[in-house]
């Protein structure tokens, strides 16, 4: 008697936080491949002048000096992020 009751309360607790986590992952990945591009073509080819202050290499201090290193780890980590959230496997539906 315990067992089933159990079961069934239990059953489809925490199925929706996937769905959100993985929407939380694209889109904290593309930000940082959008962060690590900008920085690349900034510090490369000095365009964006008025992007200078929105971008993460130039607003943190121990990081000048390298605004290139920093960018390729910080585009390389959105990559992780996406191919992380991409690998997520669907909860099974019920019917």
């Amino acid at each position: 008697m315990v067992a089933e009751t159990y079961g069934r309360r239990g059953g489809d607790r925490g199925r929706g936080t996937l769905d959100g986590m993985k929407v939380i992952l694209d889109l904290v990945g593309w930000l940082l491949v959008a962060q690590g591009v900008g920085g690349v073509v900034n510090t490369l080819l000095g365009w964006w002048r008025w992007a200078h202050d929105l971008l993460l290499v130039n607003i943190l201090p121990f990081l000048h000096g390298r605004e290139i290193f920093a960018s390729i780890v910080i585009g390389v980590l959105g990559l992780v992020l996406l191919s992380a959230s991409a690998s997520m496997r669907k909860p099974a539906s019920r019917t």
